[in-house]
């Protein structure tokens, strides 16, 4: 993933790109001349289920980047093993605030607010997840450009908060101190509210007021929160870090008035920490070398490695269109989490980095994807992703008669580091339902 373009790397982060659904275009129209001119074939395509080890999760280069959503919660299943996912947090001050004089002030409560996400995937309500928090003991350092999936903190082991919930949307009441000091009542958008031990209140209470007008010493005293799943085997909950809902708040009276003080996260570092064990599952079976299905998984997931064969048998041709077909097995998955919702193709560079194709590049700069396709298609009750792959074709060919090795593609989760999704594909040795390449060329 370290050498994907920043830049487009920024604008999937921040979701700037259009999910167009439009039918592959690219290549249909490459030539006027008459099509009996053209020529069609199929080939066949070599793929292997391999891992990845991290992703990159937050980078503070130019103006910070947060995940759209992190998930947070342990999953373990018979088909991709066991999933697990953690954040870890600073707490920073509003953007525009007066810092709160805690002398003589009595505590009232100290609550824990997250916002959850939409979530992208079936996930089973009826379910019970358990979260706990702990402070950080370790700083997440402000010098550190980037940070991976595999990143972890020192913390306090003493559990500061907890709370048990249900994955569900609906909306919350909450309550609330008003200016002119009273308590109300106010509904909000679907959160868990976590109340969180009034020793560390107290701890950021006993911080001077001087501190609190210096947000980076304010950050050198609290280093932050870590959130982790309580539950052993459960779902996957999104939680939305980047919103001002999320926040720490202190509620507390001083000269018999209510006030609230709160601390936010969406201007600080926000890391995800995902660990994945495939050991026993459907998917190790794969990455140890069977080729009867292929999985894909989001998050530190798997991957599919793909070479294509014969491409030595073109000579001057020019490639009209050429398309990337992947057939999604007919198998369940228990916990519902299938399919991706876009699929991407990306080569690697001479040091190990992911690289977009041509045609992925393409519909980035675009901001629309309908150049590519990637989203799962039903043709005829056959479920399938289609990728259009023309200019990457055309480029291997001309390497290849130049004498110079062919790349090997890579399937992988467009929004790798959120999706919680994952797909299961037929493999090379499937009879019908292997990976092909469609293509239309012309011979010159």
């Amino acid at each position: 993933m370290k050498n994907i373009s920043k830049f487009f790397y920024v604008l999937i982060l921040l979701g700037v790109l259009q999910a167009c659904n439009d039918p592959i275009t690219v290549g249909t129209d490459v030539l006027d001349g008459d099509k009996s001119d053209f020529k069609s074939l199929t080939l066949d395509v070599v793929s292997n289920t391999v891992t990845e080890d991290s992703i990159l999760v937050y980078t503070n280069t130019g103006v910070p980047v947060l995940l759209n959503n992190y998930p947070i919660g342990n999953i373990n299943d018979p088909v991709f093993g066991k999933l697990k996912c953690d954040v870890s947090a600073q707490l920073s001050m509003p953007l525009s605030y007066d810092a709160p004089n805690y002398s003589g002030a009595t505590l009232d409560s100290i609550v824990l607010r997250l916002p959850l996400a939409n979530q992208s995937f079936l996930s089973d309500s009826s379910v019970m997840n358990s979260i706990e928090i702990f402070e950080l003991t370790e700083q997440i350092s402000d010098e550190t450009e980037e940070f991976y999936s595999s990143q972890t903190f020192t913390y306090d082991e003493n559990v500061i908060g907890q709370a048990s919930f249900k994955n569900n949307l609906d909306s919350v009441s909450i309550y609330t101190v008003t200016d002119d000091g009273k308590l109300d009542t106010i509904k909000l958008a679907p959160h868990v509210n976590i109340t969180l031990d009034a020793a560390f209140a107290q701890k950021l209470m006993a911080i001077d007021s001087v501190t609190y007008t210096k947000p980076d010493d304010f950050k050198d005293i609290i280093y932050g929160l870590r959130i982790a799943s309580k539950t052993e085997d459960g779902n996957l909950t999104n939680f939305n870090f980047k919103t001002t809902g999320a926040r720490v708040s202190v509620y507390y009276s001083k000269n018999s008035e209510r006030k609230q003080f709160n601390y936010f996260f969406n201007k600080g570092a926000v890391v995800a920490y995902y660990e994945v064990d495939y050991a026993g599952s459907d998917c190790q079976v794969s990455v140890d070398g069977d080729q009867s299905f292929d999985y894909i998984q989001g998050l530190s997931g798997t991957n599919v490695k793909l070479d294509i064969l014969n491409l030595d048998q073109f000579k001057n041709v020019i490639i009209n269109k050429a398309v990337l077909d992947v057939f999604v097995a007919d198998v369940e998955d228990p916990k519902g989490f299938l399919n991706n919702e876009r699929l991407i193709l990306t080569t690697k560079s001479d040091d190990g980095g992911f690289v977009f194709v041509d045609d992925v590049a393409l519909a980035l700069n675009k901001q629309t994807f309908s150049y590519f396709g990637g989203k799962l298609v039903d043709k005829n009750n056959v479920k399938k992703y289609e990728m259009n792959i023309s200019a990457f074709l055309q480029t291997e060919i001309e390497k290849i008669n130049n004498g110079e090795n062919p790349s090997t593609l890579y399937l992988r989760s467009f929004l790798k580091s959120t999706d919680l999704r994952r797909s299961i594909f037929y493999g090379s040795d499937h009879t019908t339902y292997s990976p092909k390449i469609r293509i239309t060329y012309t011979q010159l």
